[in-house]
């Protein structure tokens, strides 16, 4: 029932002395839950009132989301909706998918959807889960550990027939459609070809499908026709998603190779002209390997301290928006294999790709410089001027990420009041801060 609390009082008094008091209801505590109604009906009916008379009478009334606990909510969105369904619908099932469960940990969040599956209490027998990831890192480990007695493991094979056919309808969905079609229908492949080709250089992996399909999307926004074409004759596509990215991020290297951005030297005043690709695009791709929260261009800029005017900021991920996810005008990279790829050791030790190679340490100390050196010891900008809270809630695993010593300094009563202070609704940032 979409009413789970229904409450209805109905009184007739007479009279209330003036030393007595009504009360319709009282509940010590309320929930207002955001999934369902309350329904609260009182009548009172008095002839005459000399003393207080009062409906209803609610000690404490909780009607923000974010001050409800985690229990709190897992009861009032899943588990007794599953209950109530089993009393009624016995066979029914509620199915839950979740897809990419690895890549949560790129996303920076405290109490997250992974933490929580990790230690939830037993679900109802009618509630299922069915999750997808890539093979488990550490949090995903310790979630198939903990959770095992109620866990079943697949592993699907990139060529098992399923996924050639996924493969197969997402890399012709891309084919047809309409400024895509003409071109293919005008090389000696057709679209057949690029299809059957596209499928074979995936090796199973519709994110290789996924990563062109973008490369397409940003040579038509941008006009390029000649790139366009380029990308679909297919000839000079590496195998592989790693070689796709490399093979993209060279062409973007390539396309601002001539162009150069002027910067300042803040001690002399004396202005020079450099690489616009060492001074702004890879800052950006450095900053956005190591953050843990999409960051809003401007933070971009600061964190990775781009000497040059924020309109390159600008233009530079927009060159790279095939790259880019953009929640709520915010950055981040579209999916994890990128910065995977780009700080891999493999891409480091690699002749064909060390060039590529993003060392993590390096801007996880980069961005906790600019906290620190603005802010330590007192604090007090950490949620002013950079993309609100991220420096209070992301400084000490940047520090730890940059296997920085600052890091034993900053663990402290002062870092500790700083935390509690900018915390919302509960409080374990620090504790959090404390864990290797």
């Amino acid at each position: 029932s979409r009413e789970q609390v229904r409450l209805a009082v109905e009184q007739r008094i007479g009279s209330v002395s003036e030393s007595s008091e009504v009360v319709g209801a009282k509940i010590s505590r309320l929930l207002a839950s955001p999934f369902y109604q309350k329904v609260v009906d009182i009548l009172q009916y008095v002839d005459r009132a000399a003393g207080a008379v009062t409906g209803l009478k609610i000690d404490e009334l909780v009607i923000e989301p974010g001050l409800l606990s985690p229990e709190d909510l897992q009861n009032m969105a899943l588990f007794d909706p599953a209950r109530a369904l089993q009393a009624t619908k016995p066979k029914a099932r509620i199915v839950i998918l979740v897809d990419a469960l690895d890549e949560i940990r790129y996303h920076g969040v405290e109490g997250s959807l992974l933490e929580w599956l990790t230690n939830c209490p037993e679900v109802p027998d009618n509630v299922r889960f069915v999750l997808t990831s890539r093979p488990p890192d550490g949090p995903t480990k310790l979630f198939c550990e903990k959770q095992s007695p109620f866990l079943q493991q697949l592993t699907i094979e990139p060529r098992e027939e399923p996924v050639q056919r996924e493969l197969e309808v997402y890399a012709r969905s891309l084919a047809e459609e309409p400024d895509v079609a003409p071109i293919l229908e005008g090389t000696e492949a057709g679209i057949d070809g690029f299809v059957e080709e596209a499928v074979a250089k995936s090796e199973g992996n519709i994110g290789y499908l996924d990563a062109l399909a973008r490369g397409v999307d940003q040579a038509r926004t941008s006009n390029d026709l000649k790139g366009l074409r380029k990308l679909l004759t297919l000839q000079e596509l590496p195998r592989y998603i790693e070689g796709l990215y490399a093979f993209f991020i060279r062409q973007i290297k390539g396309s601002v190779a001539e162009q150069g951005v002027r910067v300042r030297d803040p001690k002399t005043g004396a202005s020079f002209i450099l690489s616009i690709w060492d001074e702004v695009y890879w800052p950006i791709l450095g900053v956005l390997c190591v953050a843990r929260e999409p960051l809003l261009p401007d933070a971009i800029r600061r964190l990775g301290a781009i000497e040059g005017e924020e309109r390159y900021v600008t233009r530079a991920l927009d060159r790279l928006g095939q790259f880019l996810d953009r929640p709520e005008g915010r950055c981040r990279l579209y999916h994890a294999t990128l910065p995977e790829f780009l700080t891999a050791e493999a891409t480091r030790r690699d002749p064909e790709t060390q060039d590529l190679a993003i060392e993590p340490t390096i801007w996880h100390r980069r961005i906790a410089d600019y906290y620190w050196e603005e802010d330590h010891p007192g604090w007090g900008k950490l949620q002013d001027e950079v993309d609100g809270a991220y420096g209070l809630n992301n400084l000490a695993p940047h520090l730890s990420g940059g296997q920085d010593e600052r890091l034993r300094a900053l663990i402290s009563q002062a870092w500790m009041a700083a935390r509690f202070k900018g915390s919302s609704y509960t409080y374990d940032g620090f504790v959090d801060d404390l864990m290797p």
